[in-house]
């Protein structure tokens, strides 16, 4: 279920779709819309709509109230939706989302296109930095690119849209992996295959779990030659409402940073960036 605010002037609600894309009706139906028009799906939608972040309790007397509904209704689709396990019983004798609920809005997060809805936010901090910004996506050992905005400098290292590169080793990859469990983290060092880059890379387990361990206390990885020679990186975590990476963004760079950049500039500013991927993800800051 998408973590949503109050409704938006751009946003309508399930009810106002049936108020004004369709013809008058009441509780009991009208002729008149069309016949493929389900209502009793219509107002369970319009009940689980009001279920959100910010106000994730309802009793029935308040989904009275706001969907119009009669309280027979009311009492009938929560009884239904509790039994079933897309509501749960919360405290006052309220009603919040259940487990179901939760597994069905995970499976929609996961159907999005992340780089779809990312790529203008990257546009604008490639714009903004004249640098070189990627997004990549987990994929086992690999990270994939999905988006690679090239700034004015050519990277020593051919890279596009569909490339892969080991996780363990770039700063896109170690972003996402410090996101994952200590189990699952040792699971993964245990199986890559952690094969140098260059003399740069680290390669020793032990090391890179208390470097990714570091990572995911910062909230920003920074690579330096690594990969490969001369180019850096920094690169923080896109992450699903669960706490899992669904993604990373980065800087990457031919130059030397500057005194203090990964950690006071480019740092904070992909933390807040991909921040604000997060919160397009389940349906905030959107225009439209």
């Amino acid at each position: 279920m998408s973590a949503r605010g109050p409704q938006s002037p751009c946003r309508r609600s399930t009810l106002d779709v049936v108020t004004t894309d369709l013809p008058p009706s009441t509780e009991h139906g009208d002729r008149s819309q069309p016949t493929w028009m389900i209502q009793s799906i219509v107002r369970l939608a319009a009940i689980l709509d009001l279920f959100t972040a910010e106000r994730p309790i309802w009793t029935e007397q308040e989904i009275v109230g706001a969907t119009g509904l009669s309280r027979g209704t009311v009492y009938r689709f929560c009884q239904t939706l509790l039994h079933v396990g897309y509501l749960d019983a919360a405290a006052d004798g309220g009603y919040r989302p259940g487990p179901r609920a939760m597994t069905l809005g995970q499976a929609a997060i996961l159907g999005m296109d992340i780089a779809e809805l990312a790529r203008p936010t990257l546009i604008a901090l490639q714009a903004e930095l004249q640098e070189t910004v990627n997004m990549a996506v987990p994929d086992g050992h690999d990270i994939v690119y999905v988006i690679r905005l090239r700034g004015s400098g050519l990277l020593d290292i051919r890279l596009q849209v569909g490339s892969r590169l080991p996780a363990f080793c770039t700063s896109l990859g170690r972003a996402m992996l410090a996101q994952l469990p200590d189990e699952e983290l040792t699971g993964f060092l245990d199986t890559a295959d952690l094969s140098p880059r260059t003399e740069a890379t680290v390669t020793d387990p032990k090391v890179l779990r208390t470097l990714i361990r570091d990572i995911r206390a910062k909230g920003y990885a920074v690579n330096d030659g690594e990969l490969a020679h001369g180019l850096r990186g920094v690169a923080a975590a896109v992450r699903y409402p669960t706490g899992r990476p669904a993604a990373a963004i980065n800087v990457a760079l031919t130059r030397p940073f500057r005194p203090g950049e990964p950690e006071q500039e480019l740092g904070p500013l992909l933390r807040s960036t991909a921040e604000r991927i997060e919160r397009l993800l389940i349906g905030e800051d959107r225009t439209s």
